[in-house]
């Protein structure tokens, strides 16, 4: 397929740190795919950014990301099969991402670095859900660092909202910080 037929997501497009324009067009549709909670597409736009630049560490994070847990399917919702391959998968990904992200801008690197916690092991555990906290703690700090970046608030938002025990406050500006004693 090539990259001018395929749906039209719109005009929004991440700066990301990759110089392959196919890499860009691919990493940004994974994304709005993910956003719009089609996981199974993100991962396929993501592994198509991933061709045009093995070395995009983002791409490899987008891989990463949308193989896990989501708003519409928490751990919970797995089969055993599917989260034994699936966070696999995801951990392979994630480290892949890290190995990659060296040379990646700050906000790159902090996405990368935030999802390792979110995958800490290539098995499963015997509650990942228990893996939300230490994911939601380090996309907190993504977000504090990068208070003005709409994609780390709607990831941050995302995680803060999926886990009950994570507390967000929320202003006009958009800005999340933790509840008062958090």
């Amino acid at each position: 397929m090539l990259v001018a037929d395929y749906f039209d997501l719109g005009g929004y497009a991440r700066e990301v740190s990759t110089s392959s324009a196919a890499a860009k067009t691919w990493f940004t549709r994974g994304l709005l795919w993910s956003y719009a909670f089609n996981h199974q597409e993100a991962v396929r736009c993501f592994e198509r950014a991933i061709a045009a630049d093995p070395d995009f560490a983002l791409a490899h994070w987008g891989v990463a990301y949308a193989l896990g847990p989501n708003y519409n399917k928490p751990w919970e919702a797995f089969d055993p099969v599917d989260l034994s391959a699936s966070v696999s998968r995801a951990f392979a990904a994630s480290a892949v991402a890290a190995s990659r992200a060296s040379r990646a801008p700050g906000v790159e690197r902090a996405l990368v670095q935030a999802l390792a916690a979110r995958y800490p092991s290539a098995e499963p555990a015997e509650d990942c859900s228990a893996w939300n906290a230490g994911y939601a703690d380090a996309m907190r700090n993504v977000y504090q660092a990068h208070p003005d970046d709409l994609d780390v608030a709607a990831l941050f938002a995302e995680i803060a909202g999926a886990h009950a025990d994570v507390p967000i406050r929320s202003s006009c500006y958009c800005r999340l910080a933790p509840a008062a004693g958090g």
